[in-house]
Order: C-alpha cells, then sequence, then structure tokens
C-alpha cells in the first residue's frame, strides 16, 4: 500500500497527482534511488555516508510526528546499522584499511529501503515532508548519475555500464585521497540535506524547491563537464583503490 501518488505542486500548476502512472513511477524512482546509491559506491564510506545523511534527515524530520513512531523506530535502526558497517568501512586513525565492504546487495538493500521511506513519508497520513524534499535528502547522489548517464548518452555510451567518470574517481584522479573524498561527499550531502529541510520547515513552496535543485544540477553537470574537458585528469593514473 505504499504508492507515490502525488509530486507535490513542483510546476505551479497545482499538485501534480500521477493517477494511472502512479505505479509505473514509483517503480522508476525505486529502481533509480537503488542505482544511484549503487553507482556512487566507489570509494570505501561514501556510499555509506550518503546514506547515513538521507536516514538522519528523515529521522530528523519525523521525530515528534504521532502516526510515525514505527517509522521512527526502523530509521533509528537503519541508521545504527549503517553506523555499525561505517566504522569497520570507512578510513580512519583505528581503520586504516576497509575490513568490510558493502557490495551490490548492500546497496541495493540501502537503496531500496531509501527510496521506500521516501515515497511513504511524503504521502498520505504519514507524510513528513514534500516529495521535492526527497531530492534534497539525496541530492549528489542524484545528481552524479543523471550527470553521467547524460554525459555517456552523448558519447553514444551505456548510461548504465561500469566507469570511472564518477564524481569520487575525478576527485581521486585529481589527486585527493580517499579521506578527502568522504569529507568532500559528505559535507556537500549534509549542506544540500540541510537546505532542503529548511526550505520545507520554512514553507517554501515546491516549485521553488524544484527549480533551485534543477538549477544546482546544471550547475554541477556544467562544472564536472568543464573539469573533465579542461583539466585533463583522465590523464592523471588512478590510485590504488578497492572497490567493491
Amino acid at each position: 500500500d505504499i504508492t507515490l501518488k502525488n509530486l507535490g505542486d513542483i510546476l505551479f500548476v497545482g499538485d501534480l497527482k500521477l493517477g494511472l502512472f502512479a505505479i509505473h513511477f514509483m517503480v522508476f524512482a525505486t529502481v533509480g534511488v537503488i542505482n544511484e546509491l549503487n553507482m556512487s559506491d566507489g570509494v570505501d564510506g561514501l556510499a555509506g555516508g550518503y546514506t547515513l545523511t538521507a536516514l538522519l534527515g528523515l529521522l530528523y524530520l519525523a521525530w515528534g510526528c504521532e502516526p510515525c513512531v514505527n517509522e521512527q523506530k526502523l530509521l533509528m535502526l537503519l541508521i545504527a546499522a549503517v553506523l555499525g558497517f561505517m566504522l569497520l568501512n570507512m578510513r580512519s586513525p583505528w581503520c586504516r584499511k576497509a575490513k568490510v565492504f558493502m557490495g551490490d546487495s548492500g546497496s541495493m538493500f540501502l537503496g531500496f529501503a531509501l527510496a521506500v521511506a521516501f515515497i511513504h513519508l511524503s504521502q498520505g497520513d504519514t507524510k513528513i515532508m514534500a516529495p521535492v524534499t526527497a531530492l534534497w535528502l539525496f541530492a549528489l547522489p542524484l545528481m552524479d548519475t543523471v550527470s553521467i548517464i547524460v554525459r555517456r548518452k552523448k558519447k553514444g555510451q551505456s548510461a548504465f555500464a561500469p566507469g570511472q567518470d564518477h564524481i569520487h574517481h575525478i576527485l581521486q584522479r585529481a589527486g585527493y585521497t580517499v579521506g578527502q573524498i568522504n569529507l568532500m561527499g559528505w559535507g556537500a550531502s549534509v549542506v544540500l540535506a540541510v537546505i532542503g529541510i529548511i526550505g520545507f520547515r520554512l514553507g517554501v513552496h515546491d516549485g521553488i524547491m524544484f527549480a533551485g535543485f534543477i538549477t544546482l544540477y546544471f550547475l554541477y553537470h556544467w562544472m564536472v563537464s568543464r573539469a573533465l574537458r579542461k583539466n585533463q585528469i583522465f590523464n592523471r593514473p588512478l590510485q590504488a583503490q578497492i572497490d567493491d
């Protein structure tokens, strides 16, 4: 009974209700989130950090919502599980090398869990946020994946084939360490999530939040594409890295 029926007033013409296309769009969105998290799992700790940011944002929004008590408990369980995983996955003074890896099964499970949470908590009686808020909670993996698909399609390449044109690969070739990449990725993810939460809390119109996100995506796509063209960072050798 979890269905994405209403996208909110993202086009300034009233609530965009999906009607007969609700199930189809929900499946598309769910598979999209799964793939976005899977494709961001390229350096140790990065995908876990993105997941943790989204889960903490959802828990903050759900806190105090009486119909969402079970959802709060489930979110806390997921947060605890991800934190425990990250202690043995991300690089740190007490863990110089990852001891566990997420793998496709881990990223697919967490991506599915996030997608269900985004849909369930933006609809009906358990609505704690606008649907557009989910874009901000998961902004960086979403923008990176869409940008990659657009670039590959322009080159006539498969959108979902393995590659080294993700933002974390680009930063690695630019000389940043895994720890630095994680700090930048997590930091940007937290900032974008906070923008989405503040926008919702202040009652900013869905259309403005959506327009802001689209503008941010085009800026991101332009910056990454320019870095690839101008700096020729793909000519630099990629540092040794254990990927899933």
